[in-house]
């Protein structure tokens, strides 16, 4: 992997961090690769040239997708539950 430094403003980063304090990601860069991920895969160009998904079921937009990826947490990402 490379590294690459960008500048996000205050309120991304703030949100970036509520999502590793609530366990959605291990860590920021994490977070970051996921969104990029997400992004890419909304173009053309990026996507597989085989489609996956069983006859019916219906494409799902870049929200769905991570309320869907989330929804499959690791253990590592689940809260304990006193």
């Amino acid at each position: 992997m490379k590294l690459i430094s960008v500048h996000l403003p205050e309120t991304y980063i703030r949100l970036l961090d509520e999502l590793v304090a609530e366990r959605f990601y291990p860590n920021r860069a994490e977070a970051i690769r996921m969104f990029i991920r997400i992004g890419l895969s909304e173009h053309d160009r990026f996507r597989p040239k085989t489609d996956y998904r069983s006859p019916g079921e219906k494409k799902l937009t870049a929200v769905e997708r991570l309320v869907e990826l989330q929804s499959r947490k690791s253990p590592l990402q689940r809260k304990e539950v006193s």
